[in-house]
């Protein structure tokens, strides 16, 4: 009987401890296990019964504790041509992040407009591909052709159909003796959307558009007059890191004769920019729009 008392006293006692709070260093434990101090261990850090991996850090999701990685996206893949992009194994969520065509300037008449700008959040669980087409820049104008417009760039998967669109061409028109310079406008931001219904984790601007060029006549003496113009430059993309194309500018003086003109550097425009109405070092002929540019990471 009293064997049986004494076990009795024993299981009493190892139930009050589990049912109840430890505190180590501490008298008034508030949590099942309450440590006031450091904690020293030689082993893993189980979260949930799982060890963090290289390069893991501790975070919450929701309200329970788990490893998770630093970055969300270790990887990408730059597009600048109509490709697919095949997700790999694992890869449960990628960021998409594009740019529409620069349109073509226009020499004189301006700058092309640059391509509208799209991201977002997409869910490719269940979706083994990505198909990807790229648009392309415009080409330039003269005289009585106006530049042409940038197209458009776009994406489509199960559930998604994203384009956005290229920037605008520039021109320059004559009514009788006035001519009038203009440039590119901006390419929509967003063209097509066909998402899931819900799908709210995106972005999108539309693109810039290009300044026209500014002729001016100055009356230098009693019916001798000089032609100034200031050349406009393409619509710089969204987002995409290029700066402005260098202003040009020329002057003349009657019969046409160039006596003072300076250029821009070289004929590069920036992915998804328009061009600009004098593309080459030293040449009057306008540069074409800038290629979109598509880059999912994952």
């Amino acid at each position: 009987m009293k064997k049986l008392l004494i076990l009795f006293i024993i299981l009493r006692l190892t139930n009050d401890v589990i049912s109840q709070n430890v505190g180590v260093g501490i008298t008034t434990p508030t949590q099942k296990l309450d440590v006031a101090g450091n904690i020293n261990t030689s082993g893993n850090l189980m979260v949930n019964g799982v060890a963090g991996a290289n390069g893991q850090v501790l975070t919450m999701n929701g309200s329970s504790m788990q490893w998770m990685d630093k970055s969300r996206f270790k990887n990408w893949a730059i597009y600048t041509g109509s490709s697919v992009f095949t997700v790999p194994s694992g890869i449960t969520e990628v960021m998409v992040e594009m740019w529409g065509g620069g349109g073509g300037a226009h020499n004189p008449g301006g700058g092309g407009g640059s391509g509208g700008y799209w991201t977002g959040l997409i869910q490719v669980a269940g979706i083994t591909s990505i198909n990807i087409t790229i648009g392309s820049g415009g080409t330039t104008g003269s005289g009585a052709t106006a530049g042409s417009a940038g197209t458009n760039t776009s994406f489509t998967c199960t559930g998604f159909n994203v384009a956005v669109e290229g920037g605008g061409g520039a021109d320059t028109t004559v009514n009788t003796i006035i001519t009038v310079y203009s440039s590119g406008d901006g390419g929509s931001g967003l063209v097509t959307l066909v998402v899931p219904s819900g799908f709210r984790d995106y972005f999108f601007v539309n693109g810039n558009p290009g300044t026209p060029s500014f002729p001016t006549v100055v009356e230098t003496a009693t019916g001798v007059f000089e032609e100034n113009t200031i050349f406009g430059v393409g619509g710089v993309a969204p987002f995409s890191g290029q700066s402005p194309y260098p202003v040009t500018y020329s002057t003349n003086l009657p019969g046409s004769v160039l006596i003072r003109s300076v250029y821009g550097s070289g004929s590069f425009t920036g992915f998804g920019c328009g061009g600009t109405p004098r593309g080459a070092s030293g040449g009057s002929t306008a540069a074409n729009g800038g290629s979109g540019r598509l880059i999912i990471y994952y």
